[in-house]
């Protein structure tokens, strides 16, 4: 626990990242954190993970005190693994990032600045993508047809990396399910909803494929 109650939150679902992305993602982060005018924390919510991946978040914790592990019994996926962190931070304002370290860190001051100015909810939007030519087109699909669908006029519904209130995200949970779509919900939860550019990175080659392959996209879009 930090001396002072955390303001921001990060909230990170892994799934049997590589020890080393993990080590690495939170090196940069923390000094991210540290650059931010008030306290925060990272929640990773290990989603089921091996026990390579448990005992490198444990690691993590040992090593800085801001940093919190949420252990589910199961695979239970992405967006529940989200949900069970967002039920647990202590922060007003909400980050959420994959743990892969496509998203930089140094981008959550941008994220997070709109808050401060009305706004509930911010939508990274992915400039410069490092994904598969394949994957991208998918993406630009599954966003044109959900957009549509829920009536959400996003750039990028499928960015991982985003910024809530703390309302707004605690909000999410109960609406099971609907979950799964938990960008477009939130935006009809927000009040105010803005959209900011963030960087994105090549995938760590150490990493394992992304668990959202062009397969699953295709399902999830069905």
């Amino acid at each position: 626990m930090t001396e002072s109650a955390p303001v921001v939150s990060v909230v990170i679902p892994v799934f049997n990242n590589r020890p080393a992305v993990l080590r690495a993602l939170s090196g940069e982060l923390l000094e991210a954190l540290d650059k931010l005018p008030n306290p925060a924390e990272v929640v990773f919510v290990d989603d089921g993970s091996g026990d390579e991946t448990k005992r490198a978040l444990a690691g993590l914790v040992d090593v800085d005190a801001r940093v919190r592990v949420v252990e589910l019994v199961a695979n239970f996926g992405q967006h529940a693994a989200l949900s069970a962190g967002f039920e647990v931070v202590r922060g007003r304002i909400i980050v959420s990032m994959d743990a892969d370290g496509q998203s930089d860190p140094r981008d959550i001051p941008k994220l997070i600045a709109p808050l401060d100015n009305g706004f509930d909810m911010v939508s990274g939007i992915r400039r410069k993508r490092q994904d598969p030519a394949v994957r991208q087109v998918l993406s630009r699909m599954v966003t044109w047809f959900v957009a549509r669908m829920m009536r959400v006029r996003l750039l990028d519904i499928g960015c991982p990396f985003n910024a809530f209130t703390a309302d707004v995200a605690k909000s999410l949970g109960r609406f099971g399910e609907l979950r799964r779509f938990l960008k477009p919900l939130a935006v009809r939860l927000a009040r105010r909803v803005t959209e900011v550019e963030v960087t994105h990175r090549a995938r760590p080659t150490e990493e394992p494929k992304s668990s959202y392959s062009s397969n699953r996209i295709v399902r999830l879009l069905m």
